[in-house]
């Protein structure tokens, strides 16, 4: 044992060893001993870390207390709810920890107390319940299920090129392949730590333009990209693409009622009013 009343469970915790901490419960180490710092106990300083495995292993494996006490009578919940840990705060509450359990830290100080040596009575410690850090933390301690954050969803890149018409698609790859230049471009794009691979192919630009279109390129930016390179015949080819011609389409009187319509649609939304003139509620 260190100075500092480190153990050897305490330095398997702190170094995250699941294994040695382990090795070390199934060879009858106290697993409620406490450093001499603070009191901590080895579930203390898991739930320092943040470690919901090694907190767990300490429970279930170990038996630790789940209430075992700092020196000032602080709890790992009391540390949990404090930190914002509302993941080790479910695992307490599950394991029976006590969220109305006072620490010998006071909840208030009395203003007069430093003027006066006024008997105020008794002076409540802090419970896990007023420390708790954020609403999730404070629910759970409330009783409330832990519900994890689901995943953030990914949402795929929308990209035009694949409705690129497959003979001037073709017409591209054959003015890239025949001048050279579709190694220019890949590296324009972005993917030129692909050009090995694209080499094996029996048209390195077709392959380009496949992994590009798979990554949601458009057209436009293919359009941009081909300019950057230099005035090649493939942008010439490019450049006749119907996604890169203006819009030409003139509105017939038939159109004109749907434009109405899309008009005030479009203003009601820009001004937050719906239809009845009441203001949208903010999402």
């Amino acid at each position: 044992m260190c100075s500092s009343g480190l153990c050897p469970l305490h330095v398997a915790v702190l170094s995250n060893r699941l294994s040695s901490v382990r090795s070390l419960l199934r060879s009858g180490a106290d697993v409620e001993l406490q450093e001499r710092t603070s009191g901590r106990t080895p579930l203390h300083l898991a739930t320092e870390a943040d470690n919901v495995s090694l907190a767990g292993c300490l429970l279930l494996e170990g038996n630790a207390q789940v209430d075992s006490c700092t020196f000032d009578g602080s709890t790992p919940l009391h540390v949990a709810a404090g930190r914002g840990y509302a993941k080790l705060t479910a695992l307490l509450m599950a394991a029976g920890a006590d969220p109305l359990r006072e620490n010998l830290e006071p909840l208030y100080v009395c203003e007069e107390e430093e003027e006066e040596e006024v008997d105020e009575g008794y002076v409540p410690g802090t419970t896990p319940l007023n420390m708790a850090a954020n609403t999730q933390v404070l629910e759970i301690l409330n009783g409330k299920e832990y519900e994890p954050k689901p995943p953030p969803k990914i949402t795929a890149q929308a990209g035009d090129l694949s409705s690129l018409e497959p003979s001037l698609k073709q017409e591209v790859c054959r003015a890239l392949d025949t001048e050279g230049s579709w190694e220019s471009l890949s590296h324009t794009l972005g993917l030129g730590i692909l050009n090995n691979a694209f080499r094996l192919g029996p048209s390195p630009a077709k392959t380009l333009l496949d992994s590009y279109e798979v990554s949601g390129g458009t057209v436009k930016q293919l359009c941009s990209a081909l300019s950057s390179v230099g005035d090649c015949t493939a942008l010439s080819v490019l450049k006749r693409a119907p996604q890169l011609q203006p819009d030409t389409h003139v509105h017939s009187s038939e159109d004109v009622p749907a434009l109405v319509q899309e008009l005030k649609l479009d203003l009601r939304m820009d001004s937050g009013l719906c239809d009845s003139g009441v203001e949208l509620s903010a999402a």
